[in-house]
């Protein structure tokens, strides 16, 4: 959102509340996802590390983790879930 669109919206929700909600979880995502992007090629590594640190595709890891804080979840498998869903490696589960 512009700033000139918060301005004219003040009341307007912005994604800031949900990383206040996830930001924690979220960087347990990251660092499952860096675990587990190794490769025997240098590059690949590289590559993958910076994708991750870089921020993005991070709205639906970060549903998951508010849905789960909304049904009382107390586990750790919820990042594990995020992380697949952010990553799109559905397979991943079978890693962790």
């Amino acid at each position: 959102m512009s700033q000139t669109a918060r301005r004219s919206a003040p009341n307007a929700a912005t994604l800031d509340a949900l990383h206040a909600l996830t930001r924690e979880d979220l960087a347990r995502v990251d660092e499952l996802l860096l675990t587990r992007v190794k490769s025997d090629v240098p590059l690949i590594s590289d590559i993958a590390r910076h994708i991750i640190a870089s921020g993005g595709k991070r709205i639906r890891p970060a549903f998951t983790l508010v849905a789960s804080q909304l049904c009382g979840y107390g586990g750790d498998r919820h990042i594990a879930l995020a992380a697949a869903i952010g990553s799109g490696l559905w397979g991943i589960e079978h890693k962790i």
